[in-house]
């Protein structure tokens, strides 16, 4: 049990929970002191050093990512492949199969770019170093994947990720507006037809939630005041928690399901920022 400590730096706009770090005694067990700890997001450092969690640890974070939409993992095997972290949690999703685009990477590679070196399917064309806003990953997909993770290659103390989760979301706009919102992908060609999606859905007994500012079009008035809402000035400020990836191996698990996830400012001598990601599949 020596050596065993959680770690966390991620910060919350009102922290839910409490964020001191505990020590195993020996009257809890290790099981039991993972489960206690409580601040939103898991980081964990397992007994066999700073570069292994076990597989109790990993499932740990899951749990936590499905119970609050994300959990943060802190150096975890920093020289290894991100495939190969990517794989201790789930089964790695084959997008370059699944899109029918072999140059399109399964590990994407996301770093700062000025709009006007990017393109406009990609949210640096549109936001270049700025702040991105709150959205789901592949939104306009029928199902947006469920999991992904983000990992730090090489990170920046002044770049931070924001998490909102669904149940933030629905509190403060109201389940009746996000069970009606409608919404449908914006139309990169004339001649694609396009088909309204719930922005709240179900599966498998699972709600879920999708928006994207850039890649999705409210199409009635529940989705209107939803996406005024999200995009209203001060709103992430308000509500997100703040997690920052500043160390190689540093992972962020996302339920893509239950949050959303935004990028903050990129300053000047952050632009080496080296982040990592890949999409996950649990239980195959």
């Amino acid at each position: 049990m020596r050596g065993v400590r959680l770690h966390s730096r991620f910060h919350p706009a009102e922290p839910p929970f409490s964020a001191k770090r505990l020590r195993p005694t020996s009257a809890i067990t290790r099981k039991n002191f993972l489960l206690r700890c409580k601040f939103s997001g898991v980081a964990g450092v397992g007994p066999k050093g700073i570069n292994g969690l076990s597989q109790e640890a990993i499932d740990a974070a899951i749990a936590e990512a499905t119970r609050v939409g994300f959990a943060v993992v802190r150096q975890f095997k920093p020289d290894a492949g991100t495939s190969a972290v990517a794989s201790r949690f789930g089964r790695v999703i084959d997008i370059p199969r699944i899109l029918n685009a072999p140059r399109i990477p399964t590990v994407q590679t996301l770093e700062p770019t000025m709009a006007e070196h990017s393109s406009l399917n990609r949210y640096s064309g549109h936001f270049g170093h700025g702040v991105f806003p709150l959205h789901t990953d592949l939104a306009h997909w029928h199902r947006p994947p469920r999991f992904f993770l983000l990992r730090c290659i090489s990170g920046h103390s002044a770049v931070q990720t924001y998490v909102v989760p669904r149940r933030r979301i629905v509190e403060d706009v109201g389940e009746k507006v996000v069970s009606r919102a409608v919404c449908r992908p914006r139309r990169s060609r004339p001649q694609t037809p396009l088909c309204p999606a719930p922005i709240q859905f179900r599966e498998n007994g699972i709600d879920g939630i999708r928006w994207d500012t850039v890649f999705l079009e409210p199409i009635n008035a529940c989705a209107r005041e939803l996406a005024e809402r999200i995009t209203a000035p001060g709103y992430v400020e308000e509500i997100a928690s703040r997690v920052i990836l500043e160390n190689p191996g540093d992972v962020l698990l996302v339920d893509n399901w239950q949050a959303l996830h935004g990028r903050g400012t990129v300053p000047e001598d952050a632009t080496h920022r080296r982040i990592e990601r890949a999409y996950i599949r649990l239980g195959d």
